[in-house]
């Protein structure tokens, strides 16, 4: 999740096999000032990096979205409603 303006925001990033490296997390979002995320194999380097001590990052790649995650997405339809019900997940390691 990123801090914005007293606020925090779920990311989806995508990941691709390597044959010589397994699965490798990218970061769909455009690159701007003081944003640059880069394909650069084995290193990872996604857009924004984890700056906040309620932050976290989901270092597993799944296959299929997370069910609490759709469930919240498919449920709610403003983005107020969203952000009222954005639950706390557990970091799975």
């Amino acid at each position: 999740m990123q801090k914005y303006e007293e606020s925090f925001s779920l990311h989806g990033l995508n990941a691709v096999f390597l044959k010589e490296y397994g699965c490798y997390r990218i970061d769909p979002r455009k690159n701007k000032p003081n944003v640059n995320a880069e394909f650069c194999p084995p290193i990872e380097k996604l857009a924004l990096q984890i700056l906040d001590v309620n932050e976290d990052d989901f270092p597993k790649v799944w296959s299929e979205s997370l069910p609490l995650v759709v469930r919240i997405l498919t449920e709610y339809k403003t983005i107020e409603q969203v952000y009222q019900n954005l639950p706390d997940i557990v970091v799975i390691e």
